[in-house]
């Protein structure tokens, strides 16, 4: 046979064998497993690069999603080695691939690493972004109470009023507690009107705290108009803003006043003998015989 008729035989198709279009073989990925991708971000002996991989691979397999898990377990871990980049596109993939939106056990270990490293305007900005979370805002708001960052605590009010998160009356309590406790006064003073502009209403612990914080200024002019505002809210004072008011008058040897104070109280019942006696040692027995000899 010539050569030319055995190269024509070799190319055509052997009858044994099927076309080759039904021969060629897609080799489809094994499906990741969620309990693997996690075993391996818990395994003390994982490095990085290798949670990584797995997690970047398992990402790009069709119809497979990470769960809530898988992130809750990521992001605190990138968040403790200080990979907030990282840590940033991974709360990505959650919300636009896997459709899960980060709740507080992912965003607060995130959000205090960031203020443990001194970058709190990051934790604002990542609060913003990803949560609506009161349990998350609670905890930034006293991280940056605490760490005296008030100027980005009014960032994070701002921002987060506009974005039309309802700030809660016991958030504007703490930042104005904390704008006091900083002798920033004034400042809480202006949180507190701004206040007063919202939908928010002012509670007896805003009123006391700053009628307490004047009083410790020596203003009592403005502690007694605040006092005043509070009544005209019709905010009741309670016994503890009572006892806040007589220590202020005290203080500033307002005697009398004191005296009206302590025989209002005891009078309408709301303070008995032994609870007078109780001012951590402010009013003796003698006090208490003033109170009631004007009775």
């Amino acid at each position: 046979m010539k050569p030319s008729n055995l190269r024509h035989r070799a190319s055509l198709p052997l009858p044994w064998l099927p076309p080759p279009e039904t021969r060629t073989r897609t080799l489809t990925p094994t499906k990741p497993s969620p309990s693997k991708i996690l075993h391996t971000i818990k395994d003390p002996s994982s490095t990085l690069k290798q949670i990584l991989t797995a997690f970047s691979s398992a990402s790009r397999h069709p119809n497979f999603h990470h769960n809530y898990e898988t992130y809750q377990t990521l992001i605190p871990l990138l968040a403790r080695r200080r990979q907030f980049t990282v840590a940033g596109a991974v709360l990505n993939v959650m919300r636009r691939r896997d459709g899960l939106a980060p709740g507080p056990t992912v965003l607060i270990p995130l959000v205090k690493s960031y203020c443990d490293d001194g970058r709190y305007v990051d934790a604002v900005d990542v609060f913003l972004k990803f949560s609506s979370s009161n349990r998350v805002f609670s905890f930034l708001l006293k991280t940056l109470v605490d760490d005296g960052e008030l100027d980005v605590a009014e960032v994070l009010f701002r921002k987060a009023a506009d974005l039309g998160f309802q700030i809660q009356v016991r958030y504007y309590n703490a930042f104005i507690k904390g704008l006091c406790d900083h002798l920033m006064i004034d400042d809480g003073i202006r949180v507190f009107k701004g206040m007063l502009s919202s939908a928010v209403s002012p509670d007896v612990i805003t009123f006391s705290t700053l009628i307490s914080h004047l009083g410790k200024e020596g203003r009592v002019l403005g502690s007694n108009a605040m006092f005043g505002k509070m009544l005209m809210m019709g905010v009741l004072p309670d016994s503890a803003c009572y006892k806040i008011l007589f220590r202020m008058y005290w203080r500033n040897q307002m005697v009398s006043e004191g005296v009206g104070i302590l025989r209002g109280l005891v009078m309408d019942g709301l303070l008995n003998e032994g609870e007078v006696l109780g001012f951590d040692g402010v009013v003796g027995e003698e006090m208490l015989g003033a109170v009631l000899k004007r009775g």
